[in-house]
């Protein structure tokens, strides 16, 4: 029970024994049964109270390989044209700066970690030296001097990081018996992420005054978030923002937590972020300008500069909306007025099926907080190479959207959702083009008649549509939303299917404030232009990654349009992998039914817990999973499991996260994850 953990803490004796009963608990005993064993593991997994103790695991796990064998182990290619070649690492000058990292980050530690050490001085001496190279240029200024001192900043960060995240249960343990074993549960950095960093920032290869983009290997498992959030606090305090970027908004926001303390810290929070690749397009559109501010104008007749014929047919392309199945991604909307001024034509592209965004409309063209950070420039951080390849990004577009609301709206598509009933008649465009409300609406947007026509021939056809994408409604805020990765956006809309899937929840009396939530839902979204993903520009791209080694000629073309051209390759921290691929014909197996296939599936689940090891078994998708635990293969075979899906909260998908690698644990997932 939490309550009687907490209780513990409020006397002199509570952290030291919450240790050792943690420690006693994921150890175990040879005399308790297997059962017990894989008990006790799950609750020092669950509970924060032993927190410590889970880092004492991973450092003793993470077996420290010194780092001058690291250092003859890492490898590096250089692309030339079409070609890949040797790249040559200056070991001696990498090796000198991780032992210049070594030596300033035990004796900052050693200063600082102290309860009664003044924090402060540790911070301001770091951002100190970081100050005396500004202001600083990727191109010509990354000289030998910054990188000379590269190592002293980053153990500033580091220190700032372990002692922030483990130096007052370190200073508890050390004044109690269990002073010997303090030092072991420090969050530090290990050997391999140190070296890691110091060849990102180029201290591998003196001889270069310039910071090239690179992206370094490393096994998934090993540190990789302490790699990025060292490096973007790094790169805020030489001057630059850095932009963490992941396939997964759910990582991402835990990443963040992780540093964001460090951040805090040397004030540096406003020039980091952590978001999805694509987020990062849509932060550089905004920056142009508040689009959907002025397509609203545009409408209205209220936009100075483009009310001629000639211009409104220039933008005709534009702004008529496409007739294909469009996916938008949608915000509430203030109906702020942007800085007037014309669109040019040339700006946006169209294409036929994308995905459509829009977000919270700003009173100024720069969005709150880009003011601070104006001038500086932009460094990619990237959290596995993939997210350049996924669906989302690569050849997708960014599409604003507007939405536009009208009493006249609500009324033709609560005249369209009714006739769509059982026993009503499909209409036809000139059937609501005979309704007063379209005769009233048509007055407010004069000039616009083909973009009315095209919306309402849209909501005609996807009326009957609406049930065609799986949604999810969150009956307590009133809002539908709609899986993204591995997590349930409720941003995302897919055009009108979704403006009438809150009149048909309504019509089951399942939300709540009914009223409320169709007045913001009912509008019609008007295309205001699409921008492609991929069109980014930062001053720099610099990552990690578990699959280099994997890319194929058409990954590494995409990289080259980037400027990504170096790629390193680091030892496990682990030593050499044990893991193998089944082979086809082994591990690949065909069964003549449902049944026949859950059972197998049931069969290697007894057959894995039976060795003591954990499970993972992924399903395509949120439907396969329900299917197969809904049968009664599942309830008599698979009592101790945990499932984690889509629609799950954020506490509860860490909760299932933490405890899936304990010996025995069985979860079932989905693919995404």
């Amino acid at each position: 029970d939490c309550d009687v953990l907490e209780s513990c803490f409020v006397h002199d004796w509570g952290y030291s024994f919450l240790f050792e009963f943690g420690l006693c608990l994921q150890r175990g005993d040879e005399s308790e049964s297997e059962i017990d064993g894989q008990v006790a593991q799950l609750i020092v997994a669950e509970f924060s109270h032993f927190k410590e103790v889970l880092t004492m695991v991973w450092n003793e796990e993470t077996s420290q390989k010194p780092a001058e064998d690291t250092v003859h182990s890492i490898r590096g290619q250089y692309r030339k044209g079409e070609s890949m070649g040797e790249l040559q690492i200056e070991r001696d000058g990498l090796l000198e700066s991780f032992q210049s990292f070594e030596a300033q980050y035990k004796k900052l530690l050693g200063e600082y970690i102290n309860p009664n050490a003044d924090a402060k001085a540790l911070i301001q001496k770091t951002a100190a030296i970081a100050n005396k190279l500004k202001p600083l240029s990727c191109d010509s200024g990354w000289n030998e001097e910054v990188k000379r001192q590269i190592p002293y900043i980053l153990a500033g960060v580091f220190a700032v990081f372990t002692i922030r995240r483990s130096g007052e249960s370190y200073n508890r343990l050390s004044e109690s018996d269990n002073s010997k074993i303090s030092t072991k549960m420090l969050m530090k950095p290990h050997n391999i992420q140190v070296l890691t960093l110091l060849s990102l920032f180029g201290c591998g290869s003196p001889s270069s005054s310039s910071l090239d983009s690179q992206l370094v290997q490393i096994r998934t498992g090993e540190g990789k978030s302490m790699i990025l959030g060292a490096a973007a606090a790094v790169l805020a305090l030489l001057g630059f923002k850095a932009r963490c970027v992941c396939y997964s908004e759910y990582l991402s926001e835990r990443d963040f937590g992780l540093f964001r303390d460090v951040f805090d810290d040397f004030g540096v929070i406003e020039y980091v972020k952590y978001s999805k690749i694509t987020t990062l397009s849509e932060d550089n559109t905004k920056v142009k300008g508040d689009i959907r501010a002025l397509t609203e104008k545009l409408l209205r007749g209220k936009l100075k500069g483009v009310a001629s014929t000639s211009n409104m047919e220039a933008l005709q392309t534009s702004i008529a909306p496409s007739a294909g199945d469009t996916v938008f991604i949608t915000g509430s909307t203030n109906g702020a007025d942007a800085i007037d001024g014309a669109i040019e034509p040339g700006d946006v592209s169209i294409r036929e099926e994308n995905v459509s965004v829009a977000k919270k409309s700003t009173n100024v063209c720069l969005p709150t907080g880009m003011l601070s950070s104006f001038g500086r420039k932009e460094i990619l951080l990237v959290d596995e190479v993939d997210v350049f390849f996924g669906s989302e990004f690569y050849g997708q577009t960014y599409n604003q959207v507007a939405q536009l609301k009208e009493p006249e709206i609500t009324d033709i598509l609560n005249h369209i959702w009714t006739a769509n009933k059982p026993g009503g008649r499909k209409q036809r465009l000139a059937d609501i083009q005979a309704l007063p409300a379209y005769s009233r609406l048509l007055t407010k947007i004069d000039g616009f008649k083909y973009v009315l026509d095209s919306e309402i021939s849209l909501m005609i056809d996807q009326v009957r549509r609406v049930d065609e994408e799986p949604y999810y409604l969150d009956r307590n805020k009133g809002r539908i939303g709609y899986k993204v990765m591995d997590s349930i956006s409720y941003e995302v809309t897919y055009g009108y299917r979704t403006v009438f899937a809150y009149l048909q929840e309504a019509e089951k009396d399942n939300l709540k404030e009914k009223d409320k939530v169709l007045a913001s839902a009912l509008y019609i979204p008007l295309s205001c232009g699409q921008f492609s993903y991929a069109n980014i520009s930062p001053e720099r791209i610099l990552g990690v990654s578990g699959t280099l080694s994997a890319l194929g000629r058409y990954e590494n073309h995409v990289l080259a349009k980037y400027g990504v051209d170096t790629f390193m390759y680091v030892p496990s921290v682990y030593g050499e992998s044990n893991f193998q691929f089944d082979k086809a014909g082994d591990g690949i197996r065909v069964e003549k039914d449902v049944s026949d296939y859950y059972h197998s599936i049931s069969d290697q689940i007894q057959l894995m817990i039976k060795k003591k090891r954990s499970v993972i078994v992924f399903f395509q998708d949120n439907a396969c999973l329900k299917d197969f635990t809904k049968s009664s293969i599942y309830h008599k075979v698979c009592r101790k499991t945990k499932l984690l899906t889509e629609d799950m909260s954020k506490n509860n998908k860490e909760f299932v996260i933490s405890k899936a690698a304990t010996a025995g644990q069985v979860t079932i997932s989905t693919a995404v994850f």
